[in-house]
This record gives structure tokens, sequence and C-alpha cells, in this order.
């Protein structure tokens, strides 16, 4: 039996959760139920804007359907400069259209609407599958 990796401490000084969600409602909901965990956050409205960021991020959290860029090609774009990023993608569509995420690391899909436990326990899974790649 292979022992259970352990969880990825919520920790104020690791890199930031890049949220990146167009709708400000949605993105202040997300970045509360992080923060209220202890991980510390960077949140972005405009995904093109993100798509520039180059300082660690720790994993990425962003809408699938937004102006400018989807959250596929957004995540795409931060993984080519941040390889491994974990990343959870979240839609509100019932017929999200599958898509391919470019870069290695870790992908999940969450539909909207959730609950805030239920997007914690995505990011804790995404955050141990990474630490577990990398190790």
């Amino acid at each position: 039996m292979t022992p259970r990796p352990t969880p990825i401490p919520a920790t104020p000084d690791a890199p930031p959760i890049l949220v990146v969600d167009d709708d400000p409602l949605v993105r202040r909901t997300i970045v509360h139920a992080l923060t209220a965990e202890g991980w510390p956050v960077l949140d972005i409205g405009s995904p093109l804007a993100a798509s520039a960021i180059v300082t660690p991020i720790r994993a990425l959290v962003t809408d699938m359907h937004m102006p400018e860029l989807d959250g596929y090609e957004l995540a795409s774009t931060l993984r080519a400069r941040h390889p491994g990023l974990p990343t959870l993608i979240l839609s509100g569509s019932h017929g999200a259209r599958v898509g391919v995420v470019a870069g290695a690391g870790p992908v999940t899909f969450l539909p909207k609407p959730f609950r805030a436990p239920t997007l914690r326990r995505c990011i804790r899974a995404l955050l141990d599958a990474a630490a577990v790649a990398v190790s």
C-alpha cells in the first residue's frame, strides 16, 4: 500500500494561488474561501493581465468563459512559464466544452455553483497531486 502524501500546508509565506474570474462577485467568493483556509491569494479580473504574471504562483483557479482568453488558453499560457502549475478550471455551463491544457501538471474541472468546502478540497487535492509529481 502506497502511503498518502502529507497534505500541503496553507502557509502565508508560500507563493499565492492565482484566482482569475471576470465576475467580481465570484472572484471575491473564491478569494474569501481560499484565504479562510490560510492560502495567500492574488486575484485578477482580466485573463489577459493574468497571462502576463511572471512571479511565482502556487496554483491557478480560473473561470472557463471570459473575454480576451478562455480558461484553457490562460492555463496553457501560464503553464509555459510555470511548468507543472496545478490548475482548477471553473464553469457554470452545463455543456462546457472539454479543452486541453498544455503543459504538465494536474488539472481539475469544477462546475459552478459550488460550495466553499468543495472548492477547498479541490485545491488541496491539486496541491497534493503536484507535490507527489515533484517528489
